[in-house]
Formats: C-alpha cells, structure tokens, sequence
C-alpha cells in the first residue's frame, strides 16, 4: 500500500481543525459551564454550612433560653410559693391576734359581770346588814348605847395610824368652818369636850364644833367637816 502524503496532511489538518473547533466551541463552553456549576456547588455548600452553623447556633440559643426559662420558672414558683407561706403566716397570726383580742374581750366581759355580780352581792350584803343592824339598833337604841358608841369613836380617832392622820390633817388643812357633829341624841358636855379635843388632836389645829339632832341615825354619829 502506497502512502499518499497529500491525503496524510489533509487528514492531519482536518484533525486539527476538528480540535480547534472543539476547542473553541465546545471544550471552552464546558469548562465554562462546569466551573459556574462547581461555583454555584461551592456557594450552595458554603449556604449551606452557613445555614447549619445559624441552626446550630439557634439550637443553643433555644436551649440556653429554654434552660433559663426553666430557671426562671422554677425562681417563680419558688417565690410564689414563699409568697403564699407569708401570706398564710400573716393571716395565721391575724387570726390568731383576733382570737386572743375575743378573749380578752370575752375575760374582761366575764371579768366585768362577775364584779358587778360581786357588787351586786355586797351591796345586798350589806343591805340586809343594815336592815339587820337597823331593827337591832331600833330595838336597843338609847342614850346610854349612844355613849357607849361615842366612846367606840374617840378610841378607834386615837388609834388611828400616822399615814392616816397625815391624809386627814392633808384633807382638812384648807378647811376653815366649823365640823358639824351629828348624833341619836343629845351628848352630854363630857362627850363633848372629849370629841372636840380628839378632833383637834387628829386635825392639829384649833376645831370649832356644832352639834345637830337627827333620830334618823338611829344611833351612833356622823361627822362631817366640808368635802
């Protein structure tokens, strides 16, 4: 077989021109299209790292808030829990302040009635005493019971003790009347002479006296110097 050289170049050159053409209209626009496409994985990767470290960060966001949520809501109930303690105190002890002010309350009303019991039952006491010593008195009475009870007067005037005298001696140091003694019946000068010098004695001063009559004594004296 006899090699045709002119057929060797043209082939050669058709084989170059078929390079250059693929070169120029094919290889190039591929190479273009592959690297936008390899720009357009490396941006989409890079969105995509930067995506997940944004949800990443969220995620520790979310949790960092989730576990202060849950501290929070924990410090609320604790102090609502502390608030109801107080306040369940608070009204404890103003139950507890009311019922102690009922019954002092309830002693000092029971403590009144009793003493106004108590009063009443003296005073009824002493009212029957009277009515009693009254009918006896009526009964006895008379001058010389009269003096007896004048005598009973000027020992228990001298028995008097110091703190006693002084209060009397306070009492009628302003006084400047006359005492007025009245009595059952009439006193004898004795007597008289006797209780004016035991008042002046306890008074400390120079005592004038006037003498007055009622019956309705009974018996016994009444004494009385201003107030």
């Amino acid at each position: 077989m006899e090699l045709n050289w002119s057929t060797f170049i043209l082939e050669i050159v058709n084989f170059l021109v078929l390079v250059w053409i693929l070169q120029r209209f094919f290889y190039k626009p591929v190479l273009n299209i592959i690297a936008r496409r390899r720009s357009q994985i490396d941006q989409s990767l890079q969105e995509a790292r930067t995506e997940r470290q944004e949800a990443e960060r969220l995620q520790r966001l979310y949790e960092g808030r989730l576990s202060d949520w849950e501290q929070e809501k924990q410090a609320a109930r604790q102090g609502l829990e502390r608030e109801l303690e107080e306040e369940r105190a608070r009204r404890l002890a103003k139950v507890k302040a009311e019922l102690k002010d009922e019954r002092q309350k309830a002693q000092a009303v029971a403590q009144q009635e009793q003493e106004r019991q108590s009063r009443r039952l003296e005073q009824q006491a002493v009212a029957m005493a009277a009515r009693f010593g009254s009918r006896l008195l009526t009964r006895i009475a008379g001058p010389e019971l009269e003096r007896q009870l004048v005598l009973a007067a000027l020992q228990d005037l001298r028995s008097l003790a110091d703190e006693q005298r002084e209060e009397l001696r306070h009492a009628w140091r302003s006084e400047q009347g006359p005492l007025t003694v009245t009595s059952a019946y009439v006193l004898d000068d004795s007597l008289r002479k006797a209780l004016e010098s035991a008042i002046c004695e306890l008074a400390g001063r120079p005592v004038s006296c006037s003498y007055e009559e009622d019956r309705a004594l009974i018996a016994g004296l009444r004494v009385s110097w201003g107030p």
